[in-house]
């Protein structure tokens, strides 16, 4: 079954996105994953405050997703993320209940 990462951020220190961005992404495609998107065009629906940025990642699998979010190469990686930024991270099961 199809898995997704979403994520919000607030970027409050930017050192951190350069070196990021494109180690992050080669893991991310080594583990299966494929980015629908990474943008700072977003548009508050509802709610109080909307992210600065969104990205949304989608797996194969749950083990896909895991395997990229626990691969000693993105432990570094994700320790400057979450000192740059406040935010979310959830992984999304690709699961309609009223339909599958």
């Amino acid at each position: 079954m199809k898995h997704y990462t979403v994520v919000t951020l607030d970027v409050t220190d930017p050192v951190w996105m350069e070196p990021y961005l494109g180690p992050v992404t080669d893991i991310v495609h080594a583990n299966g994953g494929r980015y629908l998107c990474r943008t700072p065009q977003i548009e508050l629906i509802e709610g109080d405050t909307a992210p600065q940025v969104a990205v949304v990642i989608e797996w194969d699998s749950k083990e896909g997703a895991e395997a990229f979010y626990k691969h000693p190469d993105y432990q570094e990686h994700k320790r400057a993320r979450l000192a740059g930024s406040d935010g979310t991270m959830l992984l999304v099961a690709g699961h309609d209940v009223l339909n599958d």
